[in-house]
């Protein structure tokens, strides 16, 4: 057990450079109280949630770690609908970098992905960035 939490510590690691500041902070934020394991699960999550954007053009951004702070902002819950049901009817099976995308996600797959979600967006509503009186996101 302990091995695996090394290796998944060391996976987080190197997921962390390719992730935009604030997901960084959340991550840092509920690695508090949550193993490395959950933690990086709740990564994969953030991940597929950040290239779906940038697939559907949600997001300008050329790789996950430029999606913006303004771009999550400007997100409506239709904006979450969407991508709850991309995750229910996936076309293809696909490989992407070094993770393979299923063509559709169980029931509880899904509420785990749309958990993450839920309490990322409610860390980005609720928590301040150092230096401002302002939340990272003006709404959750």
């Amino acid at each position: 057990m302990r091995i695996q939490r090394e290796q998944d510590t060391k996976k987080l690691e190197n997921l962390k450079i390719t992730l935009p500041f604030y997901i960084v902070k959340y991550l840092e934020h509920i690695g508090v109280n949550m193993t490395s394991t959950s933690v990086l699960s709740y990564t994969y999550h953030i991940i597929d949630f950040l290239e779906w954007l940038r697939e559907t053009g949600h997001s300008t951004a050329t790789n996950n770690k430029d999606v913006t702070l303004e771009e999550l902002n400007d997100l409506y819950t239709e904006d979450f609908d969407s991508y709850r049901n991309y995750l229910q009817t996936r076309p293809n099976s696909k490989f992407n970098g070094n993770k393979f995308y299923k063509t559709k996600n169980s029931n509880m797959t899904i509420s785990n992905k749309m958990s993450a979600l839920k309490s990322l967006f409610r860390y980005l509503s609720k928590n301040r960035m150092r230096g401002t009186k302002s939340p990272y996101i003006s709404h959750n």
